[in-house]
């Protein structure tokens, strides 16, 4: 498979691939390919690929989202924000260099969003991650701060045999074992356990419907009924392409690159790997006809439960259409959506009251975004009615309690800013806000440092220290967080 797919792709620029087959039941490898030729000097064929350390790119944002469902962050219908969003000075793009604004932790993981995979590794802890990969075997790691956000996006390197020992936990309910070359090897009846069952479970489920190149308008990935939970990853400046996955007893890895680290633009896993991927899956299945897939008894704990389809939160009362997700009960967050919410509007006036009165007032369901998400749908041509302004004569004390805190996404929580006190260098301040609010007012440590629109960058002078940051908008409400801002070290 791999030889004659190199032949027909050789205008492609691909030359070489490395290839591992394991059976996760018995954790046997059962095909294990290198090189593509091993006697080519010119693929440099005496490298083993399946041994040389390389950045996996996105191949690996499955295990941020196994940690966050652990950690009950998300469940499968979690709804994530895929918006611009610095990281102190990092400002990560997608592959594409587009955004889709709201997106669900399932598609957020198969289209491979970085915004939302950086996003959730601030909250998982990258160090969490780090001692995943280093309690499975992955030699080499460097601390966190090493790192930054690149570690969601890739930016380290391990083997082929790191990416399918992992894989392969997924498999096993969150199991670590070790993988076996020779039939003397000892058999692992239990491994070590580094994922809950139910984490384990709900990661693979969101990766079976990542759909194949081939059949991008279907709703998941099958190979006849065999279901295939699988992942892309392309490295930086497109050295590596990858894709592993799970079908059936196996984890398949399949590397598409070259040995001397060159890089050709058109070499994006989607496009010249998952093909050989599912070429292999074909093979496999063909001559294992007796595969079958996972058993849902696998999943423990976890149940199904309806969620709002449009912000993935348990449905309220305004919510129209629902959608049944998998849910691991007293884990998976639980809260009522807050995207639909009723307004009342004053029949004489058509202005909005916070209070509701049967015989003055209509109510209206409208969809609440945040601006930063109504941005992202503004320049896709996408509209929402925003509610009307509030009837005058409220306090601020009463509209407080109506709608969404801001929310900050500058200064970045959990960065420490470094600033050389020789120049001007100043902090950015940024944030969100619900459609009704109109402006942001900023302080530190009490102090009033200035205001902007929602979504706008405020750049202010902030001496050395920690300090409390608030940020108001102009109906009251407040949110806050901590800066640090340290001398930069020359």
């Amino acid at each position: 498979r791999v030889s004659a797919y190199i032949r027909r792709n050789a205008a492609l620029g691909i030359s070489n691939a490395s290839v591992m087959l394991l059976n996760f039941r018995t954790m046997e490898v059962e095909a294990y390919i290198g090189s593509a030729d091993f006697f080519n000097e010119y693929i440099l064929g005496q490298v083993n690929g399946v041994l040389a350390r390389r950045s996996p790119g996105s191949v690996m944002k499955p295990f941020i989202f196994a940690l966050a469902a652990d950690l009950g962050l998300i469940h499968p219908l979690t709804l994530l924000r895929d918006t611009p969003r610095y990281f102190g000075i990092f400002a990560p793009e997608n592959s594409d260099r587009d955004f889709l604004g709201p997106v669900n932790a399932t598609d957020a993981l198969n289209k491979s969003r970085n915004i939302p995979a950086i996003e959730l590794l601030l909250q998982v802890g990258a160090d969490n991650l780090l001692d995943m990969f280093r309690k499975s075997g992955v030699r080499g790691l460097h601390n966190a701060e090493h790192y930054g956000g690149a570690l969601a996006i890739g930016g380290f390197e391990l083997t082929m045999e790191d990416i399918v020992r992992l894989y392969a936990m997924l498999a096993n309910r969150g199991q670590l074992k070790e993988l076996r070359f020779l039939r003397s090897d000892p058999i692992q009846i239990s491994g070590y356990q580094l994922l809950s069952p139910e984490a384990a479970f709900l990661t693979l489920y969101m990766m079976k419907s990542n759909p194949r190149p081939d059949q991008r308008l279907r709703m998941s990935s099958r190979v006849d009924d065999l279901e295939v939970s699988w992942k892309t990853g392309t490295s930086y400046s497109f050295r590596d392409a990858w894709v592993a996955g799970v079908f059936g007893d196996y984890v398949l890895a399949v590397w598409i690159g070259s040995f001397d680290n060159s890089s050709a633009a058109q070499i994006t896993a989607r496009r010249v790997t998952a093909p050989l991927f599912f070429e292999i899956v074909n093979s496999v299945r063909a001559y294992k006809r007796t595969l079958s897939n996972i058993a849902r008894d696998g999943q423990n704990n976890v149940i199904t439960t309806y969620v709002c389809a449009v912000s993935g939160d348990l449905p309220n009362r305004y919510c129209r259409r629902q959608a049944k997700t998998y849910f691991i009960p007293g884990r998976s967050p639980i809260k009522l959506c807050d995207v639909h919410r009723p307004v009342f509007i004053c029949r004489q006036t058509g202005l909005r009251s916070p209070r509701f009165d049967e015989q003055k007032h209509n109510v209206a369901v409208y969809e609440f975004w945040s601006s930063d998400i109504l941005s992202i749908f503004n320049q896709a041509g996408i509209t929402f009615r925003s509610p009307p302004a509030f009837l005058p004569g409220y306090s601020i004390d009463t509209l407080t309690h109506h709608g969404a805190r801001p929310q900050i996404i500058l200064p970045t929580r959990n960065v420490i800013y470094s600033i050389d006190t020789q120049r001007d260098e100043r902090i950015p301040f940024q944030a969100s806000t619900d459609p009704d609010a109109s402006r942001v007012f900023w302080f530190v440590n009490d102090k009033f440092i200035g205001s902007n629109l929602p979504g706008q960058i405020l750049m202010a002078q902030v001496d050395l220290g920690t300090y409390t940051v608030r940020a108001v908008d102009d109906l009251g409400r407040v949110s806050t967080t901590t800066l640090t801002v340290a001398l930069r070290e020359r």
